[in-house]
């Protein structure tokens, strides 16, 4: 084999399916592989200086070979976790996966620190403080003047955990980090996305000293990785060139305003102490329309990261969205994870109270929609192009169900695509003028078919109510 598998069945495959973890290249006995940068913006293995003894550890730990990779079997999310939480009372959701505590609130002594409510800096602080866990491993910006911005980096002090708090919308690699795990005994925790746990889950499978190290881990809900060209267009938005942004915040929150509203901030290397702020809700939908996602993300279905000691999203739901400040979603799914969450709550440190998982669901509405509902229009058209995919625990489509539907999701795949390659002639060009030029056809036809893909939701129940009034039931 002239490349490692994950090289020759991940990566070439389609359009890609790597979503860039580095997971890979942590367990690879001898660096045949390394990540690197590609022309879309995102990270991707590549041939290291190693030679490949083709062992398969890649493609075992890697969160999409399943169904690419010749001969290549891993257990999916479902699988996984009944290996976690077997013996652990609780219970189980096809959307949200295993859980025993569905909860929503706020830190109040981090809140205002973090990208919601907080938790993630809470239960990271608390982890150290407590002992669970020695060294907490998260994503912090680099401080440098050059690209990349941020990366994975190990924290064991609580001023350490403070300066990785927030999300981060940019891609980052934990092979790094896994060599620090190996180094320096200990115990770690992690936060990362679900693609990333599930390469973690699956490479503690294979490697003894993951397995006993990393000893917690915290998921965040995902709605879809961005790739680096995304934090580069905004900074064109804001005026500041890709060369010449030297440092970002992707959630700055704004008091006032409802929590969805929040800025985007950049510095420009020439005056560094200012900044400059774009307001995220002048822009229009960044998620929904899929721009700047990696190809992978349209082949997950794991929304609230489900192999994780406790999950963290933002309560995007009407009761909660006009705190400002910002709250959390928290879904507790490991006995440790409970234990934590009590205290903190006893103890009068985290502001929680219950919430049902159909709320959860609710507040992810869109992005269930277009990851499970249409994750099997996506495997219906890969199949019918003779492309291979991913082996995933929704089933693919046999026939077209509802039309408007595939054209929507269709017309959505072209955006994402086209933005990848509409990024790459505008970027060395100032502004953004060639980008939404490329764009605006695309973006026009897409909520086109979104409005007329929810046409049908919108009038059955109005015409089920006219319909009950002319002929009620006996």
């Amino acid at each position: 084999m002239a490349n490692p598998p994950v090289i020759e069945y991940v990566v070439k495959q389609g359009d890609g399916y790597c979503s860039g973890c580095g997971v890979c290249v942590g367990v690879c006995p001898t660096q045949a592989i390394r990540m690197d940068w590609n022309e879309l913006g995102m990270l991707e293995p590549v041939q290291g200086h190693g030679e490949c003894t083709s062992c398969y550890r890649c493609s075992a730990v890697c969160p999409f070979a399943d169904g690419l990779v010749p001969n290549q079997i891993n257990p999916n999310e479902d699988e996984l976790a009944r290996t976690l939480f077997d013996g652990v009372r609780g219970h189980h959701d096809t959307a949200l996966g295993f859980y025993q505590e569905c909860l929503v609130g706020y830190a109040p002594a981090t809140r205002m620190a973090g990208s919601s409510g907080g938790m993630g800096t809470w239960l990271s602080l608390r982890l150290l403080k407590w002992g669970v866990a020695d060294k907490v491993i998260s994503v912090a910006a680099t401080g440098g003047d050059i690209p990349p911005f941020f990366r994975y980096t190990v924290s064991s002090t609580p001023e350490e955990v403070m300066s990785c708090a927030k999300s981060r919308y940019y891609p980052v690699q934990v092979a790094d980090a896994f060599q620090r795990v190996r180094q320096e005994r200990g115990r770690y925790a992690i936060i990362a996305l679900p693609c990333v746990l599930k390469a973690i889950r699956l490479a503690q499978r294979l490697d003894d000293t993951l397995r006993e190290n990393i000893v917690f881990c915290i998921g965040s809900f995902c709605g879809g990785q961005k790739t680096a060209h995304y934090l580069e267009y905004l900074a064109a938005r804001s005026g500041i060139s890709h060369d010449d942004c030297i440092s970002a915040d992707f959630r700055v929150k704004n008091e006032g305003r409802p929590a969805t509203c929040y800025s985007f901030t950049c510095t420009h290397r020439a005056t560094p102490a200012t900044e400059r702020k774009l307001d995220m809700c002048s822009i229009g939908d960044m998620w929904g329309t899929g721009l700047f996602k990696p190809n992978a993300c349209e082949y997950c279905d794991d929304i609230t990261a489900e192999l994780s000691d406790v999950s963290l999203g933002d309560a995007w739901l009407p009761e909660y969205v006009g705190d400002w400040r910002g709250t959390s979603l928290m879904i507790v799914r490991s006995d440790v994870a409970r234990q934590l969450v009590s205290a903190g709550r006893s103890q009068g440190d985290i502001e929680l109270e219950p919430i049902s998982p159909s709320q959860i669901v609710k507040s992810q509405a869109g992005n269930y929609r277009h990851r499970r509902k249409g994750l099997a229009y996506r495997l219906y058209f890969a199949v019918r192009e003779h492309r291979a995919v991913p082996r995933k625990r929704i089933q693919r489509l046999h026939i077209i169900v509802n039309p408007l539907k595939a054209r929507l999701y269709e017309e959505r795949a072209q955006v994402q695509r086209l933005s990848h390659t509409a990024w790459l002639r505008q970027r060395d060009v100032m502004g953004i003028d060639l980008f939404e030029k490329d764009m605006a056809l695309p973006l026009r036809t897409l909520k086109t078919w979104t409005r007329l893909a929810s046409f049908p939701q919108l009038i059955l129940p109005a015409l089920r109510k006219r319909l009950a009034r002319l002929w009620p039931r006996k």
